[in-house]
């Protein structure tokens, strides 16, 4: 089962003369996502935002995520963590499309062959399914990486 937390957490200070840790943060729209960004660049990270466009079909948001991913690979500078912030919106379709997205951006992150960290935030409201899919992309990081992979879900608390 998953271990969920209504709080970000947050990543280690960065030691002087370290390299810099890149991270990406994906957003729905009219999500709080500002505040987990002003946390990692507190301690920090060089934050990437990428956020879907109201009414951005399915298809043109992953390709822009998955060109973001390239584009900094291809650069030398992988992200080495990445967080989905969703909306409350829980509709069949909607929390499809946010599987299927999160599989990709685990899948992508994944290639780049080294540890990661991923952190969901999720609306209150996600099905079992949705739940089990998380799960499933947990399951996946454990296997590739045995040691230094973080899967983290930030989920609001039940009322």
């Amino acid at each position: 089962m998953l271990e969920t937390t209504d709080r970000p957490t947050a990543p280690v200070p960065i030691a002087a003369g370290a390299m810099v840790p890149r991270r990406l943060l994906i957003a729905e729209p009219e999500t709080p996502w500002p505040a987990l960004a002003e946390d990692w660049r507190k301690y920090g990270a060089q934050v990437s935002v990428l956020i879907q466009r109201a009414a951005e079909p399915e298809p043109a948001f992953v390709r822009r995520l998955c060109a973001a991913i390239a584009s900094a690979q291809l650069e030398g500078q992988p992200f080495e963590g990445a967080a989905l912030v969703m909306a409350d919106d829980t509709g069949a379709h909607v929390q499809a499309a946010r599987e299927r997205t999160l599989q990709l951006l685990a899948q992508s992150l994944l290639r780049a062959a080294r540890p990661i960290a991923l952190q969901v935030h999720c609306p209150s409201g996600a099905s079992a399914a949705f739940w089990r899919s998380l799960e499933r992309v947990q399951r996946a990081i454990a296997r590739e990486f045995r040691d230094g992979a973080q899967f983290i879900v930030c989920a609001p608390r039940a009322a």
